[in-house]
């Protein structure tokens, strides 16, 4: 019969090994957990009894995996050295280790081909425990990791801290050097100005003592000046009486100047009205003149175009008819001329029918043959 390694047995290979090497991040645990189990499982699950898993773990298993295992002890034992000089960091923030002993399993290689299951079974009970051990230590690293975590918060805060007190400090500094340097320009602003302003009076003192002597020679110019205008004020007076004089006399005259004016603008406007009316009567002079000759003319056409016809209608030998017309039961009286002869027309004479019913001789248009 061939013997097929259950569970436990698997187990009992990977704790061979595992026990070995511990590390404490949860992360490299859990990888180092991983590759292991996946290193060994073949070679469990390839033996045919349980002497060949003791032999396999003895040799092949136990030094490839023996080999992983101590190249990675070194790279973890620097990573523990770090974690611990991290943790001596924090400010007494970190719990005391709790963590127990590890306790040497003795392999499966070790025990004899007559072993028991008892001996399985207590391998089993110490993998149990490794992995409330490994459980442990995960949480520990957890626990160190946030309190790295808040000591690192808590320093980068009191860095921030720190630098805002160094910031409105060398703001406060930059304030005060400011204020020193403009109290430096406005001392130097005025002691200028001190000096200036001295300059200044001792110019004014000078040129008040200068004006005080001319003020006693322009008093004497000006008893001078005050008899000059006493004398000019006089003639002045004598001056306006003229002018006033000359400018009645002015009035005078211009007054006689603007009724001559106005004189002579009514005798140019009667002028232009007489003119006016001289050309208007001639106009409508010649306006009746000219019709009077159209209206002459007109006539004269008229005769001329009368004789006219009469020459040709005697000429052409045409009768004279009488017009009557019946029709639509209406009478039509015979056309006659004022001298009560009867009407004759000519080709081309209108023609001027009335009806009975207008009642009077008003004749209908027609024409004449």
């Amino acid at each position: 019969m061939s013997w097929k390694p259950d569970e436990a047995s698997e187990n009992a290979v990977l704790v061979n090994f595992h026990i070995r090497f511990r590390p404490s991040d949860g992360v490299k645990q859990h990888l180092y957990t991983k590759t292991l189990f996946a290193e060994c499982l073949p070679l469990c699950r390839a033996a045919r009894s349980h002497t060949d898993l003791q032999t396999a773990g003895n040799s092949s298993l136990n030094d490839s995996l023996y080999k992983c295992f101590s190249m990675s002890h070194c790279n973890v034992s620097k990573g523990s050295r770090l974690g611990n000089q991290a943790a001596e960091e924090v400010k007494g923030l970190s719990r005391p280790s709790t963590r127990r002993p590890v306790r040497v399993v003795r392999p499966v290689s070790a025990v004899s081909p007559n072993g028991s299951f008892l001996q399985i079974n207590h391998l089993q009970g110490e993998l149990v425990r490794k992995r409330k051990e490994c459980e442990d230590l995960k949480k520990e690293n957890k626990h160190l990791t946030n309190e790295i975590h808040m000591e690192r918060i808590m320093m980068r805060t009191e860095n921030e801290l720190t630098m805002r007190n160094l910031r409105n400090l060398n703001q406060e500094l930059q304030a005060q050097v400011k204020e020193h340097t403009d109290l430096q320009l406005l001392q130097a602003q005025t002691e200028k100005n001190y000096f200036e302003t001295r300059l200044k009076l001792d110019r004014v003192t000078g040129e008040k003592q200068a004006l005080l002597q001319e003020n006693g020679i322009l008093e004497g110019d000006r008893d001078d000046l005050r008899n000059r205008l006493r004398q000019v004020t006089q003639e002045n007076v004598e001056i306006k009486e003229s002018e006033m004089n000359s400018r009645l006399r002015a009035a005078a005259s211009e007054a006689e100047s603007k009724k001559a004016n106005q004189a002579q603008r009514e005798a140019d406007a009667e002028r232009r009205l007489a003119e006016r009316q001289r050309q208007e009567r001639t106009a409508e002079c010649l306006s009746w003149r000219e019709k009077y000759q159209e209206l002459a003319a007109k006539f004269r056409a008229q005769e001329d175009v009368k004789a006219l016809r009469q020459t040709k209608a005697c000429q052409a030998n045409i009768k004279s008819y009488f017009l009557c017309m019946t029709e639509s039961d209406q009478r039509v009286k015979i056309l006659r001329n004022q001298d009560g002869t009867s009407r004759n027309f000519t080709e081309g004479d209108p023609v001027y029918i009335s009806t009975p019913e207008s009642g009077a001789e008003e004749p209908d248009r027609s024409s004449s043959r």
